[in-house]
C-alpha cells in the first residue's frame, strides 16, 4: 500500500478523476478482452513491481471485465454460458443421419427388371430369371424377344429345334387337345421362344443343380448370319 501511495502517476490519475479532469463516463468502460491477457490491475502491478514469480492460470474463454469510475474497482467477471447438448438428442440425431445414409445407398444400389437381369436391348425378359434358385424341374424356359426377331435355345449345350406355333395346330381336329411339343415353340405374334421339358424331348426334366441357357436370336428379314446371343443360368432343386 505504501508503494502505491508513493506512485506519482497513480496519485495524479486519482486527483484528475476527483477534480473532473477525466470524464467519469469515459473512465467507465466495458469491453470484451481475452482471458489470456492480464487484468488491468496485474498490468499496473507489473509496471511498478515487475512480473509475478508465479505465472497466473487463465481460462481459455473470453472474459468480460468492467471498470467502474471513479473508484477504478473491477466489477463482476462474466463468462458466456454454453448450453450442453442432451445425450438423448445426440443419439436421435445420429440415428436419423444413419437412416438417411442407408436410404440413399439403398436407392443407388437397387435395380429391378431388365437392369437387374442385365438383359440386352432386344430381349424383353427371360424365364427362369437370371441366377434364379429353387426352380422346379419341369419349369418352362421362355425368352421374350423384340417384335420381328426369332431364334433358337441351347440348353446345357444341346441346341433344340424350333417350330412355329401355327405348325402345331395343323391337322388337329376341333375339340382335340394338342400334344406337348418336343422342341422349342416360336410364337411370331409375341416374338417368344418357349421350351417345356417333357417325356420324349431332348431334355425331359431339369436335374438338380445349375443349368445354362443360351439364346441365339436374329431379325427375321436378316437371317441367322446376323445373329446375336445371350447366356444366363438358373438352379433347380
Amino acid at each position: 500500500m505504501d508503494d502505491l501511495q508513493g506512485d506519482d502517476t497513480l496519485i495524479l490519475f486519482v486527483e484528475r478523476v476527483e477534480d473532473g479532469g477525466i470524464d467519469s463516463a469515459a473512465a467507465s468502460c466495458s469491453e470484451a478482452v481475452p482471458a489470456s491477457d492480464p487484468s488491468p490491475v496485474e498490468l499496473l502491478f507489473q509496471a511498478h513491481h515487475g512480473p509475478p514469480k508465479l505465472a497466473p492460470i487463465y481460462c481459455p474463454q473470453i472474459a468480460r471485465v468492467e471498470i467502474v469510475a471513479p473508484t477504478g474497482r473491477m466489477a463482476s467477471v462474466r463468462r458466456p454460458q454454453f448450453r450442453r447438448l442432451k445425450p438423448r438428442l445426440l443419439i436421435c440425431s445420429f440415428l436419423i443421419a444413419v437412416g438417411i445414409v442407408l436410404a440413399v445407398l439403398g436407392v443407388m444400389r437397387s435395380v429391378t427388371g431388365k437392369a437387374a437381369q442385365q438383359l440386352p436391348p432386344l430381349i424383353q425378359s427371360v424365364t427362369p430369371v437370371r441366377d434364379a434358385v429353387q426352380v422346379p424341374e419341369q419349369s418352362q424356359v421362355v425368352v421374350d424377344l423384340t417384335q420381328g426377331y426369332t431364334g433358337v435355345l441351347v440348353i446345357d449345350g444341346v441346341e433344340l429345334a424350333t417350330i412355329d406355333q401355327f405348325d402345331l395346330s395343323a391337322g388337329i381336329q376341333p375339340g382335340e387337345q394338342a400334344a406337348i411339343p418336343l422342341s422349342t415353340v416360336y410364337a411370331e405374334g409375341n416374338a417368344t421362344l418357349t421350351f417345356q421339358p417333357t417325356k420324349g424331348a431332348a431334355i425331359e426334366s431339369f436335374t438338380q443343380g445349375t443349368h445354362v441357357v443360351k439364346v441365339i436370336y436374329w431379325k427375321l428379314v436378316e437371317g441367322r448370319t446376323a445373329a446375336h446371343s445371350y447366356l444366363w443360368s438358373f438352379t433347380t432343386f
